[in-house]
């Protein structure tokens, strides 16, 4: 691994035994105040009688200290050193061990083999921390009516969050779980040197986790439910053909339409209610204004207003009694 040195010339290095007050001038000058005191910057001090002497002001002494950065070659060696590199590598300049390798593994890929040390320890680190507590919750401080969030010294303690995992496999399981013991076993004398690597470690684990599942499966992402005996989240795909199940990917709103237009095409309901639809038995007594289908209890309802045949048949009646009434008076009269 090569790099390249950098220089940085920008700040002059300082040392404990250069001059911090070297390049700057200091003048002295005789005035006759009467007063018999001498003026430095702000202070007074006692003199003899006749002189005053003025002294430039003095800059803080500034010492710089220029660290190098920490842990440099681990930090550009976890970024740019994976695991695909180094298939890479032995491509390029091995490549019989590459074809050895595809040959001994069935469907060889590196994405899917942890055959580097640094594979393999980054992928226990993994484990082990899904064991562990995050940071420290903040505790709410208030003052007045604003809130506060207070971080303490103590950042690791067990008061942190729960370790919460996501587990996915395909497209059957997606939930979250709480990992409740991990036993990690190692094969006795399978230790690699690793000469090139980071030095003599085991390259064959056997994990064992048990876990408990936290809510239901979908395949968008999690259920936040919990899962009774009348629940169907059990599985991630369940919600593909079972409607009962909770979705959560939009993957049938598309036929829904399809297939609720045919209906309607059919029973010939339509959705504008200007244009009523009339068939063997002439128009309807009201007015529908709204038309629906329930796919669920496949039935068709909606809205429909009877206030202008009511209005209309009231002022009939009105108009009649009306009439009957002045026939009555016109026979009262005659007769």
């Amino acid at each position: 691994m090569l790099f390249r040195s950098v220089s940085q010339s920008r700040y002059p290095p300082y040392s404990e035994e250069s001059n911090p007050l070297e390049g700057r001038h200091f003048t002295e000058g005789e005035e006759d105040t009467g007063t018999g005191t001498t003026v430095n910057s702000g202070t007074t001090k006692t003199e003899p009688g006749g002189y005053t002497t003025i002294r430039q002001k003095q800059d803080p002494i500034v010492k710089r200290t220029v660290k190098p950065r920490a842990d440099l070659t681990k930090r550009l060696a976890r970024k740019l050193l994976t695991e695909c590199n180094y298939f890479e590598l032995v491509k390029q300049r091995d490549p019989m061990l590459y074809d050895g390798l595809k040959s001994k593994l069935k469907h060889f890929h590196p994405v899917f083999h942890s055959i580097t040390p640094e594979g393999l320890n980054a992928r226990l680190t993994f484990l082990q921390q899904c064991m562990r507590p995050g940071d420290t919750i903040p505790t709410v401080s208030k003052d007045g009516e604003n809130f506060t969030l207070v971080y303490n010294d103590v950042t690791n303690s067990v008061f942190g969050a729960p370790p919460v995992c996501v587990l996915r496999i395909g497209d059957f399981f997606h939930t979250k779980i709480v990992i409740d013991s991990l036993s990690i076993k190692y094969e006795d004398g399978r230790f690699d040197i690793n000469p090139e690597g980071i030095g003599v470690q085991p390259m064959i684990a056997d994990v064992s986790i048990s876990f408990n599942f936290i809510g239901g499966h979908g395949l968008a992402g999690p259920v936040a439910k919990l899962q009774n005996a009348l629940s169907f989240n059990y599985y991630a795909n369940t919600e593909i053909y079972d409607e009962r199940a909770d979705s959560t990917e939009d993957a049938t709103s598309q036929y829904d339409a399809e297939i609720l237009a045919d209906i309607k095409n059919q029973l010939g309901i339509q959705d504008d209610p200007n244009k009523q639809r009339t068939n063997d038995a002439g128009d309807t007594i009201g007015i529908i204004k709204t038309n629906d289908y329930d796919l669920t209890t496949q039935k068709a309802y909606g809205t429909i207003s009877y206030q202008e045949i009511m209005k209309k048949m009231a002022d009939d009646n009105k108009a009649y009694a009306d009439a009957v009434i002045r026939n009555l008076e016109k026979i009262n009269e005659k007769f």
